[in-house]
């Protein structure tokens, strides 16, 4: 525990949890961060960020140990000077890895413009083929307006392990 503890000291670690992400814990995470953060714009933005990062891990983590039941992930927030930056990392089935890598390519690629009017085609029902796949993901770049950076760790045939990662310049604010 000494070792985690000065790691994070090092590293600047302002939040820090692992463990099972569910509907009620998603509260009390989120209970337990507005209880820390001021209500300044930063803080609202961070708070609005991650929500959408911990809904992702909700809704699409994969268990280790296959079992259905436990949406397990990892999310970290660092500070500097300059950024606070949000971190999360999941499991996921490597069948659905190829579609994650496309789908963060693709809202890496747009525009503001284009990322607005995207959000907004989805959000309103007008997508063609009325998908909201990758909603969550244009929500995160618009509030950062940032690109999302992600890394995948391959663990076996069946799982790996995916990193989302998003930085929050402060003089953005």
């Amino acid at each position: 525990m000494k070792e985690l503890h000065d790691i994070l000291i090092k590293e600047n670690v302002i939040f820090f949890f692992k463990g099972t992400i569910n509907q009620g814990s998603l509260l009390n995470l989120l209970s337990i961060v507005e209880n820390q953060l001021n209500e300044s714009t930063i803080s609202i933005k961070i708070y609005n960020l991650m929500v959408e990062m911990l809904q992702n891990i909700s809704k699409h983590s994969d268990s280790y140990s296959g079992e259905k039941v436990w949406k397990s992930g990892i999310f970290v927030i660092t500070e500097s000077e300059e950024e606070y930056n949000l971190i999360s990392g999941n499991y996921i089935l490597n069948p659905k890895r190829q579609l994650f890598e496309n789908s963060i390519k693709y809202v890496n690629e747009l525009s503001y413009n284009e990322l607005i009017l995207e959000y907004n085609r989805i959000l309103h029902g007008s997508y063609i083929d009325n998908k909201r796949q990758g909603l969550g993901l244009l929500d995160i770049k618009r509030k950062s307006k940032t690109n999302l950076i992600c890394n995948f760790y391959n663990i076996d045939k069946k799982l790996s392990f995916f990193t989302l990662q998003v930085i929050v310049k402060k003089q953005t604010i």
